[in-house]
């Protein structure tokens, strides 16, 4: 039995070699290359929690491999039984089973991760749904079953194994009773914030079509910018009003004590209104935003440097499996739900997670739901056809597929008593820039003269059309003011200002953005911009890789906590890397290096250069002193 035991062992592993070894030499690269150096620093490393949230990973491989190799061993002998009609040899008749078990797992796998890096496009046979798949699923229940039954005498122990193994791998269960009590008597409204990352408006109302119903029933603002077009600065400024200079994250993963006071903070100021404050996003890499910010519960995969490491590396037939269980969200907490871990990221199951977790409202609430999905790599566990006609083809896809989870989400909303009394902000935190879209301006005055720069993604052009974003306001009482600003220019940093007035709070402290519902709100404002890493193009109009692994390189580190940080010591040298402006609607001024100024005009696509400060002072006053009003560091 051992010998057999060897060769099922030596059978699974050539299965899985090509996806292990593919995900090995991803690993290594990125430690060879630095990009991973801090996470994987022992001394950090072992001072953190991570070595448990390591361990429970491959305490679950090991054992969930171990029950398929040994469960399918033993069955082998049945089978060989059952086919010696056919296959004399015993030896032949068991390899015949191991060969079939372990081919159905990839073929399975294939069916559920079209993305996964284990052979998929040689065995992926049938979509998740076909009759096949669901009896190829008895090839490892049914040994695993049998192994049970034949390995234990005592039937309480076959009872609780057996069960166990049927309700881990049980993928619908709903944990909630569909007729939940709604017993949220308070007369304060529930403040709903559901966000969608990297979303563009050329294909909204056409692959969007529940949001799109949702706005026609809302207050949306035509011209809406985010002052840096990247998701943990963006919400920050969401949260407080402020601008990224102001409230301190203007680099993602920055530490908590390089940001401005958990006071300042929107949830902070609600919950001494007694509210409760609920955060949820599928993807937390570069967003860590919880307790600092003023959250009593948040709703995410599993944060930090395991994030990074496990879903490097999860990419495993059989784990992928398991990941389709609800119990994976304490099994598997840094693959269930993670928008990070694409090829194996399924929307649906960041729905499940929020539906598990989210009390029923019996309190006030202040919940903010962001939804990765259209980020890029685009990717994600869908076979669907990608839009050949479109720029990028798996894009379309994702925008479809976040709109399921809207609606899915406001179900949720719904049966758990949220809507009932709810003022509801529809936002995007950036949009998504594509290579060819980059604008060219021609020198006013020296036609010979041009400025073209590339921008593939969000955050590294402040002349990006991936600045303007989503803004629209539903149930809020002052419709008729709301509404009479929508074609004025607005900012992230105007959606806390606008809640607190919505529920009559004043706030104690200066906020930079201003109330959507004043009658004093100025039609053409200027605004602050800034980018994250500057990030280039290949020759392909994609990003470059490579260039991005190296402005990395050593820039993070592990906390005692297991989040990943950048190191203070390279703040400086990250902001001194970006690009600075200041933009109305139509016009950017944005500072250029070494020295001076351009402005940029959007309707003529032309710029006028300024030399200095003082020429800009002497031939654009206006744009100096906003210059100055914004950058006062800057303004020397």
């Amino acid at each position: 039995m051992k010998s057999n035991h060897i060769i099922s062992l030596i059978i699974y592993l050539f299965f899985n070699a090509y996806g292990a070894i593919f995900q090995i030499n991803n690993i290594q690269s990125k430690s060879n290359e630095g990009e991973m150096n801090s996470i994987l620093d022992l001394t950090s490393l072992f001072s953190s929690p991570v070595p448990i949230y390591l361990g429970q990973f491959f305490l679950i491989l090991t054992c969930l491999s171990a029950l398929f190799i040994v469960s399918q061993s033993y069955f082998s002998y049945v089978f060989a039984n059952l086919v010696k009609k056919y296959i004399t040899n015993n030896l032949a008749g068991r390899i015949v089973w191991l060969l079939l078990a372990n081919i159905s797992l990839l073929v399975v796998s294939a069916a559920y991760f079209p993305h996964s890096v284990n052979l998929t496009k040689w065995f992926y046979l049938w979509p998740e749904h076909h009759p096949n798949i669901n009896l190829l699923w008895l090839v490892f229940f049914i040994p695993a079953l049998f192994y049970i039954f034949k390995r234990f005498n005592s039937n309480l122990m076959k009872t609780i194994l057996g069960l166990g193994l049927i309700a881990v791998f049980s993928f619908h269960l709903t944990s909630e009773p569909e007729n939940m009590v709604k017993t949220n008597r308070s007369n304060q409204p529930n403040i709903i914030l559901i966000g969608v990352d990297s979303l563009r408006g050329d294909i909204l109302e056409s692959h969007m079509p529940f949001l799109t119903g949702q706005l026609s029933k809302s207050t949306v603002f035509n011209t809406v910018f985010s002052p840096l077009g990247r998701t943990f600065p963006a919400w920050n400024t969401i949260l407080t009003g402020l601008y990224p200079t102001n409230h301190g994250a203007r680099i993602n993963l920055i530490n908590p004590d390089q940001l401005i006071g958990t006071q300042h903070y929107l949830p902070s100021i609600l919950k001494k209104e007694g509210y409760r404050t609920i955060f949820s996003i599928d993807e937390t890499r570069f967003a860590n935003i919880g307790a600092h910010q003023g959250f009593d519960q948040t709703i995410t995969p599993r944060m930090g440097a395991s994030d990074f490491i496990i879903s490097n590396v999860a990419d495993i037939p059989i784990i992928n499996l398991l990941s389709l269980s609800k119990y994976s969200e304490w099994l598997l907490p840094e693959i269930f739900s993670n928008r990070g871990a694409a090829k194996t990221y399924r929307p649906s199951s960041f729905n499940e997670l929020i539906e598990r977790n989210l009390p029923i409202a019996d309190q006030p609430t202040f919940l903010a739901v962001h939804f990765c999905l259209p980020h890029w790599p685009y990717i994600f566990s869908s076979k669907a056809l990608p839009k050949k006609d479109y720029s990028v083809p798996y894009y379309p896809l994702n925008i479809n597929a976040v709109d399921q989870q809207i609606k899915t989400l406001f179900k949720t909303l719904e049966k758990k008593g949220y809507l009932q009394n709810s003022r509801i902000v529809f936002l995007s935190d950036h949009g998504e820039a594509w290579a060819h879209e980059s604008p060219s301006f021609t020198n006013k005055n020296d036609t010979n003269q041009t400025h073209h720069i590339e921008e593939y993604g969000h955050g590294s052009s402040v002349l990006s059309h991936s600045n303007q974003v989503l803004l629209a306001l539903k149930n809020f009482k002052n419709e008729i003011a709301l509404s009479a600003n929508i074609d004025k220019s607005a900012s992230l940093a105007d959606i806390t200002p606008t809640i607190l007035d919505e529920l009559n709070i004043t706030p104690k402290t200066k906020i930079d953005g201003e109330n959507l519902a004043s009658t004093n709100l100025y039609p053409n404002r200027i605004f602050p911009l800034e980018t994250g890493t500057v990030l280039t193009l290949n020759e392909k109009d994609k990003l470059d890789i490579d260039q991005i692994v190296n402005k990395f390189i050593n820039r993070y580190e592990m906390q005692p906590n297991g989040l990943i940080t950048i190191q203070d010591t390279k703040i400086k040298e990250g902001l001194e890397a970006k690009e600075y402006a200041i933009r109305s609607k139509q016009q950017i001024l944005q500072k250029m290096k070494p020295t001076g100024f351009r402005l940029f005009d959007l309707t003529s696509n032309e710029y006028i250069e300024y030399q200095s400060l003082t020429d800009l002072e002497n031939n654009a006053p206006i744009w100096k002193q906003a210059w100055c009003h914004y950058y006062i560091d800057k303004c020397i």
